[in-house]
């Protein structure tokens, strides 16, 4: 059988299906069918998870975080938006509210995270960061930038910056002031970034309020 070659650039649909170019590679899907009736609760649940994930996409786009999703991305067919939003909807429930923070992924795992992190008070709104480097891990650097983002609660996705007094993974620890502006985001998030290739490591979680860590 012989086919005209202008078959493989074709785009559009064909019945049920839809034929698209994405990132270079030809694509094809299938057309969603109009639902019938009224969304049932679990429709309307994953609807508000998506809402929300989708809220939190854009937290991550204003704090910066964008591009390390965008790097995780490249040579995939998702895009850093639809990586977010997977790895993060476990996250919310079906109001749309964070049911477990510890399921909040604001970076993706592009570089290793050191070993042993712990975080304790030191009184005067800061907090001692320490962790343990490991000769024997791969993916990570000595210069290795520590950052930390603030979140609030539940109702607010907003993250803030907190200083780290410029850590590096070679040091071991660091000293984090939060600010008194902040004294009401408790919830913290740790990670490493490579300043020369953009990459990440998954970020580690701490509650501020915990005593014991």
């Amino acid at each position: 059988m012989i086919l005209d070659e202008n078959l493989f650039n074709f785009t559009g649909r064909i019945g049920d299906y839809v034929v698209y170019w994405y990132r270079g590679k030809k694509c094809i899907r299938k057309r969603p069918k109009a639902p019938k009736g009224p969304p049932t609760p679990g429709m309307v649940t994953q609807q508000k998870r998506m809402q929300s994930a989708s809220i939190f996409y854009h937290a991550l786009k204003k704090a910066g975080i964008y591009p390390y999703w965008q790097k995780a991305a490249e040579g995939k067919v998702e895009n850093g938006y639809n990586l977010i939003t997977k790895v993060n909807m476990s996250a919310f429930d079906g109001e749309g509210q964070i049911c477990d923070f510890t399921k909040l992924h604001p970076t993706p795992r592009l570089l290793a995270s050191p070993n042993g992190m712990t975080l304790s008070p030191t009184g005067d709104s800061m907090w001692k960061l320490t962790w343990k480097n490991s000769p024997n891990t791969g993916c990570t650097g000595d210069e290795d930038l520590l950052q930390v983002l603030l979140m609030r609660d539940n109702r607010s996705f907003a993250l803030k910056p907190a200083d780290t007094g410029g850590a590096r993974r070679k040091d071991g620890e660091a000293l984090i002031k939060v600010p008194e502006e902040l004294e009401n985001y408790v919830h913290l998030f740790a990670f490493f970034c490579s300043e020369a290739d953009g990459k990440c490591s998954e970020s580690r979680y701490f509650y501020l309020l915990t005593s014991n860590f």
